[in-house]
Parts: structure tokens; sequence; C-alpha cells
């Protein structure tokens, strides 16, 4: 807490960071907000690796969730809300990936869960992926999920954008405002709601068409060349005798 006291500046990365900090006890004229950014690969890998890869069949609609297999960020969610979707559109093929590395056996629970549910043979697990395997399944999927209970951004949301798949993100993710009704949707953070999402945009192909196309639309306003600047002059301001700390 010292560390936060004594800082001329404190780097938000959404609106609701902001807020975070401020409920935690920082003053607000020391909260200065700077969204993250994405680079696209400078070539993408082809598609249909990451599907082969898998032996996913190029019919099935798949679902990417891409990040640490953690509680925090509610795989259990995403895939009881995958279980309700596979129940109302039964004949619809279905694939649920999940890929990250496993924190704490959330991946030994999630398996469990999906027996359970009955979804075992449409759940499959891909460990983590880097670099071009990981641009290869954002451009695979169908739809990514990020169903977090808290995300200060979402970096993983705005590279799927950035591959130009549409996005579901709860409203606990920062990043939200920034892609609500353009390349993708935001959901509560319960069950139904994020299966009732996800079951409109796997089959309304309207709507698909609208979100892959505000996918571009949106990635070009998610560079790193604006908060660059931001950073910079933020940098300069803390440099200035006059010891000015905002920058947006």
């Amino acid at each position: 807490m010292r560390m936060l006291e004594e800082a001329s500046a404190i780097v938000a990365t959404s609106e609701q960071e902001m807020e975070e900090l401020a409920a935690g006890g920082i003053p607000r004229a020391k909260v200065v907000m700077r969204r993250n950014g994405v680079e696209a690969p400078g070539s993408w890998p082809e598609r249909g690796l990451f599907r082969k890869k898998l032996g996913i069949p190029a019919e099935a609609r798949v679902v990417l969730f891409l990040g640490r297999l953690s509680v925090k960020k509610s795989p259990d969610l995403l895939l009881r809300a995958f279980a309700e979707v596979k129940k109302r559109r039964a004949g619809m093929p279905l694939r649920l990936v999940f890929a990250g590395p496993d924190l704490g056996g959330v991946r030994a629970q999630l398996a469990e869960m999906a027996a359970q549910l009955d979804a075992s043979q449409e759940v499959q697990f891909a460990g983590p992926l880097f670099g071009q395997e990981k641009w290869a399944a954002y451009r695979d999927a169908d739809v990514f999920v990020l169903p977090s209970q808290n995300e200060n951004f979402g970096n993983t949301a705005a590279e799927a954008v950035a591959s130009g798949t549409p996005v579901i993100v709860t409203e606990q993710c920062g990043i939200a405002p920034l892609l609500a009704n353009q390349a993708g949707m935001v959901a509560r953070h319960e069950v139904h709601h994020v299966a009732e999402v996800l079951s409109r945009i796997l089959t309304d192909e309207e709507l698909r068409r609208h979100l892959e196309a505000g996918c571009a639309k949106v990635t070009r306003s998610l560079g790193w060349g604006e908060p660059v600047h931001q950073m910079e002059r933020l940098y300069a301001a803390c440099r200035s005798p006059k010891g000015g700390t905002r920058s947006n």
C-alpha cells in the first residue's frame, strides 16, 4: 500500500479498474486510465490447422476458452452454459475447447463435470498454447468466451477479436464496453444468460456476420499506438517540476 501511496500516478487499464482502485482508497486524481492494446501477428496461420490437430470436424461449431484454467475465470460456468446449449440445439455438432495451463486441478474438475453433464464427447482440452498455435485456435473458433468473475481488461478477448472471431465476455471484464454489440456480446455472470447469448451467436447468422464485420473495426481502435503515446505523456508529466500526473 505504501508503494501506491507514494506513486506519482497509478495506471488503470479500464474504467472498471479505476472504480476498483478508487473503492480501495486510491485518490481518483492519481489514477490514469490507459487501456491495453493488441498486436496481431505479421502472418496468420492457415485456417483449419487447429481443428485438424484436435480432430475437430469442419462442420462443428467451436466454442473456445483460452486462458488460465482458474476459478477466477469461471471455466465451470462456461461448461454449464455449453451443456445447456447442447440440450437446446440437439443435432448441432458442437465442441468446447479449453486451452491454457491448469491451476489447482481445475482441468480434472472440468473433465468430471463434463461427464456429469453428458458432454465429455464435446469437451476437449488443448493445454497451453503460444505463438502461431494460439492464433490458430482463435482463427478456427466460431466464438470465444471469457466468463471471468473479474478481469481488469481481458487481453484474450482482444486477441480473439483481432483474429476476426466474435466474443462473449461477462460484465465483469474491463474490455466489455469496447466490444459490446460491435465485435461481441456482454453477458451477466450467470449460467443461463451466458447460455442464451452463446446459443444466439451460434445460430443467428445475421448476428454473426455483424459481429465478424465489427471485429475488423474494433481491432483498428485496439492497437498499441494510442496507449504508448499516453504512457510517453504520462512519464513526461511525472518528470515535470510541476509534478502533473493526468494523461488522458
